[in-house]
């Protein structure tokens, strides 16, 4: 079933984020867990303070940012890079996100099984209402190459061994503890968010410990947990961290990670764009039926806290702890994926014949938040695009926004430079020795300069209009050429190899 949601999604284009993924895998296995390439930790601090200081950035000779796997991961752990690198020289782009494919597959079990190991009694309105979510969650969570589908498995387990130590169950304590470790370990591998799992982990171990006290023993069934146990736990995850990463320490990364996030928050940018309204309608099938089930839960009693209480609060603190940076759905997936087994749970406890209305409200849940769009016609025309640079821009300079894209597919012999829009789409930003400037005349002559047009308006009468308003432009369907060489040069080539007619191509200030 996975691989039939997933399939057409996964034959397009590597989008900006995955591409770098792919660098990044590119570099090795060794290479990303022991950070080669990336600042030492007396470097980053210096870069770090420079760039605070605002006095000049300082950055050893020998750096080169496009290959250190640090910076290429975007600062995120290195789990999903290890399997990466496994498929990371194939040419398929489904074959790079086959990956992703065995990541579904693996969420779908782990949600499903999660939800089937607290209830006691499964019943098939549950079963198939968890089913049904965890499958449209696949598409949001592993339709690219992105690490929060992996972190919302571990979410989701994490949830319920916690709830199996606390109820009871045929497994040991032991057992469970050790299992505990290693999903805590996972989580921490795979993004700097798997914190959030680690502080709910201990909140609800410590809580749970504060009511036996005040009972005077493990309740019926609970497994009794020392603190010598939890201290065990822990130490064991944090062995595991380290000596499957262990730049994690000695390269500071985890330090590093915070350190950048900090930073861009507050440079207030890139989480300015958050939109609820997008989140709440594309997470809509798990925010409505997880607070049904958790709002029925609560208030009926209908079922034991230790059940469903360990997704109650691993769901909502991730997603209290990650809303404000969520700039898109996905990243909401963790905190989505252990409230379904709190709607599944609800299922099977309400009325008969409120399960069918429940069913139908999930169905049409998921019918609204469903992506929108054809992603077929879209990569077409995006291949079409990268066809056509491919002679565009053969034997010349070009600034691209998105190069490292496009130096992907069209191989290192192009003079790709690549530039990046601002964030209010008003100017271009060249990146240099870990700093942005903004882009200046003698930058664009002679060179071609390429604009993803995902924004209609990028650059129209914004501040560096001017600067381009000698440049012929050509207006494809995913990009926006600007030709700083000879005035005609661009619409002859297009002409010349039969493409969109030359009227397309416009002055920036008028036609």
């Amino acid at each position: 079933m996975e691989a039939a949601l997933l399939w057409p999604v996964h034959a397009s284009l590597l989008n900006w984020d995955e591409v770098d993924y792919v660098n990044a895998a590119r570099l090795g296995i060794v290479a990303n867990a022991l950070e080669k390439g990336s600042l030492s930790p007396s470097e980053f601090v210096q870069f770090g303070l420079s760039k605070m200081r605002s006095t000049g950035v300082v950055l050893p000779e020998r750096y080169i940012e496009g290959r250190d796997p640090f910076v290429l991961r975007h600062g995120h752990p290195p789990f999903v890079v290890f399997l990466l690198s496994l498929v990371a020289h194939v040419q398929s782009e489904r074959g790079i996100r086959s990956v992703q494919l065995f990541g579904s597959l693996i969420f779908t079990c782990a949600v499903v099984l999660s939800y089937v190991a607290v209830t006691r009694t499964v019943q098939w309105p549950g079963l198939l209402l968890v089913s049904v979510l965890a499958l449209w969650m696949t598409r949001l969570a592993f339709g690219s190459v992105s690490f929060h589908g992996w972190e919302a498995t571990w979410a989701t387990v994490t949830a319920a061994l916690l709830a199996s130590l606390s109820g009871p169950v045929a497994v040991s304590g032991r057992v469970l503890g050790i299992g505990l470790s290693m999903v805590l370990a996972l989580s921490a591998l795979t993004l700097e968010t798997g914190l959030v799992l680690w502080v709910g982990t201990m909140a609800w171990l410590a809580v749970w410990r504060w009511s036996e006290a005040r009972v005077g023993g493990p309740r019926a069934g609970g497994t009794k947990v020392a603190l010598r146990d939890l201290a065990m736990w822990f130490c064991l995850a944090g062995s595991l961290v380290l000596v499957i990463w262990p730049a994690s320490i000695s390269g500071i990364s985890v330090l590093k990670t915070f350190a950048t996030r900090a930073y861009t928050a507050h440079l207030g940018q890139e989480y300015a764009t958050v939109s609820y309204m997008t989140l709440a309608r594309d997470l809509l099938p798990a925010l409505v039926l997880g607070g049904i089930g958790l709002g029925w839960l609560v208030v009926t009693g209908a079922g034991c806290i230790r059940q469903w209480g360990p997704f109650a609060l691993i769901g909502c603190l991730y997603g209290l702890a990650m809303g404000p940076f969520a700039v898109q759905s996905h990243y909401l997936v963790p905190a989505a994926a252990p409230l379904v087994c709190l709607a599944g749970l609800a299922c099977d406890r309400i009325p008969a014949g409120a399960r069918i209305a429940l069913l139908a409200v999930a169905c049409v849940a998921v019918a609204v938040a469903w992506p929108a769009g054809s992603i077929s016609l879209r990569d077409r025309e995006s291949r079409e695009d990268l066809q056509w640079l491919s002679e565009a821009l053969r034997a010349q300079e070009a600034l691209v926004d998105g190069g490292h894209i496009y130096r992907y597919y069209l191989g290192p012999h192009y003079g790709i430079q690549s530039v990046e829009v601002g964030s209010q789409g008003d100017v271009l930003l060249l990146r240099e020795r870990g700093t942005y400037r903004k882009l200046r005349s003698e930058d664009i002559l002679g060179r071609l300069v390429v604009i993803q047009a995902t924004r209609p308006d990028t650059l129209l009468g914004g501040v560096q209009g001017p600067i381009l308003r000698d440049c012929s432009r050509m207006d494809r369907f995913t990009v926006r050429v600007y030709d700083c060489r000879v005035a005609g040069t661009l619409e002859r080539h297009d002409a010349d190899r039969g493409g969109p007619d030359v009227s397309a191509t416009v002055r920036l200030g008028g036609k």
